[in-house]
């Protein structure tokens, strides 16, 4: 099975508050939703990587209705998180302003080598159209593909959650900083890509501002 990382660190400088704390329709956060519908998916391990706000909002939670339960075994510097839905790994970010690039690096550091070998998922917190159907199609196209890479395109614009062959692209990634993701090293190698032409915005419809999150409440998440 191939493993997945969900990226939540974030400053939500364009929102003006943590917008991944944000409360939806059945009254869960963008977050609960987002974590929710990766560990429905299948993707194992998840690996999260969020802010410290983000951290300190799921500690408050351990005694609330949604429970979230966090363990850390000497020589991680990830916890196991224990949700409604299921397990995952998480590791703070202590330094977000740095930019995606430093999260994503992260995010592989949870992984084995065994664990990454296979592929890896890279999907955003803030894209609440994201289902595990989505998911679920991305990662059959990707295993019965050739190619190094595969990411879903609406009207031109290449969306998320995107699936990799990590060691082939290791050495790149490494080389990233601030908000470059992997979208510049995919282009650099458009051949090894598979595209997939999606017929709707649920790949490339994020959380910026709080109009879009008007919308989101307004159309339902």
């Amino acid at each position: 099975m191939i493993p997945g990382i969900l990226l939540a660190a974030g400053l939500s400088s364009r929102f003006g508050s943590q917008k991944l704390l944000s409360v939806l329709a059945d009254d869960t956060t963008l977050f609960d939703h987002s974590l929710r519908l990766h560990l429905n998916a299948s993707i194992d391990p998840l690996v999260i990587v969020v802010s410290r706000e983000i951290f300190s909002a799921l500690q408050e939670k351990k005694n609330g209705a949604l429970k979230y339960i966090m363990r850390r075994d000497n020589g991680f510097d990830w916890y196991h998180l224990r949700t409604p839905w299921g397990v995952a790994r998480l590791i703070v970010n202590e330094t977000p302003e740095t930019g995606m690039a430093d999260s994503l690096k992260l995010g592989l550091s949870v992984l084995s080598e065994i664990e990454r070998r296979d592929g890896v998922l890279i999907s955003l917190a803030d894209m609440p159209r994201i289902t595990p159907g989505i998911i679920e199609r991305l990662l059959a196209e990707y295993q019965q593909g050739e190619k190094r890479a595969v990411v879903p395109m609406f009207e031109g614009r290449i969306g998320h959650p995107v699936i990799f062959d990590e060691p082939f692209f290791r050495e790149e990634i490494q080389g990233i900083k601030g908000d470059e993701g992997l979208r510049s090293i995919l282009k650099r190698h458009w051949r090894d890509v598979t595209v997939i032409s999606w017929e709707d915005a649920s790949v490339v419809m994020d959380v910026d501002t709080p109009a879009d999150m008007e919308k989101i409440l307004r159309d339902g998440a």
